[in-house]
């Protein structure tokens, strides 16, 4: 049994080499190999053990003995205890060369892939408060936070600089409601965000459903607290100086709830019983103000977004992704467009790419599990009268949906796919390798997983073209758009 050096919280003290994954830092010391958060390349620094593993040693800076001339002051009070940014300690166009590094390693490295000359990331015209929705979780005395660097419990945030500080405080006061007792304890999670034309919206999540059919019967209540000023007697105010605001019956235009739905009888296990997407949403949502959906508007485009659906958070690098993917399939910035079938825009959510391609007359299949993405994909699309545009709630971990598809349409002229974390499933990838289009659009929001999902495909696809979009400053996250040709 290989004994381990180091153990959890021993000090070392190291020379920071380069930068790596997950925005760490690559140090040795006595043959081993330290990945330290928080630290530069060429930083001398006092770091702590968070884990030490058979291959290398995670650990997290402390103390900083020799900085870098790239280090900068962080601009967020909470940065080293939230576990929210990865990049505050430098300057954005040095993140933005650490990512691209660190990418094109991956690249290499875990998929074998030669990344096409010269590719780039696309940045961020607004590295902070670019952010149009943050998730809270409620914090043991009922403040709103964030999951931390160290430990489980999450810790409080007075304002993320991430995000306008509109959405803080709103999140502030949903949970100030009522304290102590009535909420806090027993909220899961807040989402605040903006949609439309700067309305604020409020979603609260229930560890119980007890505890959302209550507040449901306490709505206007609920709500007339909500529309008070932060700064009243039952609010709170922002730190660090921000003045106050008022949240308004005006801007809060949308605010719901949720809550478990129980397991059918006899079942059990995470989602046991549950019904397909086709055949019923999940969760329910009580309304307690404004519809179940929410209006996003990209590059002219307006989408119908479930109030507690997913859409993309960087309104300015959404833009920017759309273009790239619709870049893909029309051609353009030097790409020739692909031939005049059918496109299957798979993991499509609300619609991102299926709607304006669909508008500028393509046939397009959307295939999506939320159903509430399908719902709200189907209503725009019968709003804009878009017979060749359909949404299928269907799950792609499942064999078959490639079949499906292409009895009903026939073979695509190209696919489109922006599918979560885990990268494409392996039905899919085996009939992308079998049947696939001549035009491969893949968006990844994970580098190591647009990795390996080149290398599977690298029998019978090239990647031609590569982008980065910045969607995340500040964070190690970023996203991919890949256009892969099939190999004759």
């Amino acid at each position: 049994m290989m004994i381990q050096p180091y153990q959890t919280g021993d000090l070392l003290e190291v020379v920071v080499e380069s930068m790596g994954a997950q925005a760490r830092g690559v140090a040795h010391l006595g043959g081993h190999t330290l990945l330290v958060a928080g630290a530069l390349a060429g930083e001398r620094v006092e770091a702590a053990v968070e884990k030490a593993a058979a291959g290398h040693i995670l650990a997290r800076t402390v103390r900083v003995v020799t900085p870098s001339p790239r280090r900068t002051a962080s601009p967020c009070p909470h940065y080293g205890e939230c576990g929210g940014c990865d990049f505050l300690h430098t300057s954005y166009p040095h993140q933005l060369e650490i990512k691209r590094q660190a990418a094109h390693e991956q690249l290499v490295r875990l998929g074998g892939v030669t990344p096409p000359e010269g590719w780039d990331i696309a940045a961020c015209s607004r590295p902070l408060g670019y952010r149009d929705r943050l998730d809270f979780t409620p914090t043991p005395q009922g403040e709103a936070g964030f999951h931390p660097v160290k430990g489980s419990l999450p810790v409080a945030v007075s304002w993320c600089r991430l995000a306008p500080p509109e959405l803080s405080a709103l999140a502030h006061q949903g949970l100030a409601y009522g304290q102590p007792g009535r909420m806090g304890r027993e909220v899961s999670r807040l989402r605040v965000q903006q949609h439309g034309r700067g309305e604020l919206a409020l979603l609260i999540w229930f560890f119980h459903a007890r505890d959302g059919e209550r507040l449901a019967r306490e709505a206007g209540e609920f709500l007339a607290f909500l529309d008070r000023a932060v700064d009243g007697p039952q609010g709170v105010s922002l730190a660090d100086g921000h003045p106050s605001m008022s949240l308004t019956s005006a801007s809060l235009t949308s605010v719901a709830l949720t809550w478990p739905v129980e397991t059918r009888k006899g079942k059990k296990g995470r989602g046991a019983g549950r019904p397909t997407p086709e055949e019923n949403p999940a969760d329910p949502v009580q309304v307690l103000r404004g519809g179940d959906r929410l209006e996003k508007n990209l590059g002219g485009t307006r989408y119908r977004v479930a109030v507690d659906g997913f859409f993309q958070t960087n309104p300015a690098s959404a833009e920017t992704l759309l273009k790239l993917g619709l870049q893909g399939v029309e051609g353009g910035g030097g790409f020739p467009g692909c031939g005049s079938g059918p496109v299957f825009d798979l993991y499509c959510g609300a619609g991102l790419f299926a709607i304006p391609l669909g508008a500028g007359g393509r046939t397009v299949a959307g295939v999506e599990s939320h159903w509430g993405a399908v719902t709200g994909g189907r209503e725009e699309a019968r709003r804009l009268g878009l017979d060749n545009l359909a949404f299928h709630g269907w799950n792609l971990e499942e064999p078959g949906v490639w079949q499906r598809l292409t009895d009903r349409y026939g073979p695509p002229a190209c696919v489109v796919a922006d599918p979560p974390r885990r990268g494409l499933s392996k039905p899919l990838v085996q009939a992308l390798a079998h049947q696939g289009p001549p035009r491969l659009v893949v968006v990844s929001c994970d580098p190591a997983t647009f990795a390996r999902d080149a290398s599977r495909l690298a029998d019978h696809y090239r990647l031609e073209k590569l982008t980065g979009v910045d969607m995340f400053p500040q964070t190690r996250h970023l996203e991919l758009v890949g256009v892969f040709s099939r190999i004759k």
